[in-house]
């Protein structure tokens, strides 16, 4: 027999928060970090055993402390009514997709005026519009992945009464009102959906720079100033490698993920102005790069920079909130995670003003790393 959810009892992550919701009983139960991954080993099918030799392996925890953590956590549950005794599950876990808005009309026949062919990373894909503006509207995003590959999976711009929706495969993705939304709709689900198509990389909310050929990771939520940080960097002669998601191969390696960054400007129709990176005088990464920082750090006024050093653990559990695929592949994630900090310093501190900040990390970071 293992230990399961009860029918209706699932895992959400908000922000930096892991929430257990309960639909039968219509309960919320905040679970710390540690619960979340032994969570979502449960909902993979493992057993108390199986949970915690996971543990020891993704996070370094002795045997012991493995088992109590693992024991305590299902007994509370099991208490509260969120586990039910029953055999192993006969299906395979869920996958990880988006969900489209409500109001989101099916895909039905729609007239394509348009078809062009691309390459992001392995995936050959197909971009298709119903109207000939759109197309134009797009075609500068995607031009350099032009690509003569015989496509995988195809992405469509549909025009409706309510605004533009965009399907991959006749399936729902996203949609929005104005033609100023988008460019920046189309270009974050296009560069998502294909990474989310290679099951040996890792998404992590993160800005990336590098710096004397080693990355410097700064985990952080939408909001958190990952892309303040990261445009200054660059304006000192970092190469850039992304402001929102850090994308990690199978060794723990940061491959670069180099969208325009996306910089907050309340005046603009959106909100968000696109600032390519040569108009910054930056330069783009190619290559994987090592981990050599990863920094915490959240800006408060008047904050003085404190650094504290983290072990690479704990850094793996503060990284756990930001990481997209943990809670439908937690083994790889955490095996990933591992090795990403295995060769960096882990610090976290406070930051003020962005320049005086940024030369404390260079500063640090040049003392510090080989």
């Amino acid at each position: 027999m293992t230990d399961l959810p009860t029918p209706g009892v699932a895992l959400f992550f908000l922000e930096d928060s892991a929430i257990l919701f309960s639909e039968p009983r219509q309960e919320l139960h905040e679970l710390n970090t540690m619960a979340a991954v032994i969570w979502c080993h449960l909902e993979n099918g493992k057993d108390r055993g199986g949970i915690a030799a996971e543990l020891v392996a993704g996070l370094g925890v002795t045997p012991g402390d493995a088992a109590n953590f693992v024991d305590q956590a299902l007994d509370t549950w099991k208490l509260q009514g969120l586990l039910a005794d029953r055999p192993g599950p006969t299906h395979p876990p869920p996958q990880y997709t988006r969900t489209p808005p409500d109001d989101m009309p099916d895909f039905g026949t729609p007239a394509f005026v348009t078809a062009r062919d691309y390459r992001l990373l392995s995936i050959g894909f197909r971009l298709r519009c119903t109207t000939a503006a759109d197309a134009a509207l797009l075609a500068p995003i995607f031009a350099h992945l032009a690509s003569t590959d015989t496509p995988t999976t195809s992405f469509d711009v549909v025009r409706h009464n309510e605004g533009i929706a965009i399907y991959r495969d006749g399936q729902k993705l996203s949609q929005c009102a104005t033609t100023e939304e988008l460019v920046p709709m189309a270009h974050n689900l296009v560069w998502l959906e294909c990474v989310d198509l290679h099951g040996f990389f890792l998404e992590l909310h993160a800005g990336v720079v590098g710096w004397n050929g080693k990355a410097l990771v700064f985990p952080a939520n939408s909001f958190g100033g990952k892309s303040t940080l990261v445009a200054e960097f660059v304006k000192r002669g970092a190469t850039y490698y992304s402001d929102d998601f850090a994308v990690f191969d199978a060794n723990g390696f940061v491959l670069p993920f180099a969208r325009p960054i996306s910089i907050r400007d309340p005046e603009h129709a959106i909100g968000v102005r696109s600032v390519k990176i040569k108009s910054m005088g930056g330069k783009v990464g190619r290559d994987p790069l090592p981990i050599s920082l990863v920094l915490f750090t959240k800006f408060k006024e008047r904050a003085a920079w404190k650094p504290r050093k983290l072990l690479p653990g704990e850094a793996v559990l503060r990284m756990i909130p930001h990481t997209l695929p943990i809670k439908f592949n937690p083994e790889f994630a955490l095996l990933v995670l591992k090795r990403a900090v295995s060769r960096a310093i882990i610090i976290k501190s406070s930051r003020n003003d962005v320049k005086i900040s940024v030369g404390k990390i260079i500063e640090l970071v040049d003392k510090s790393v080989n």
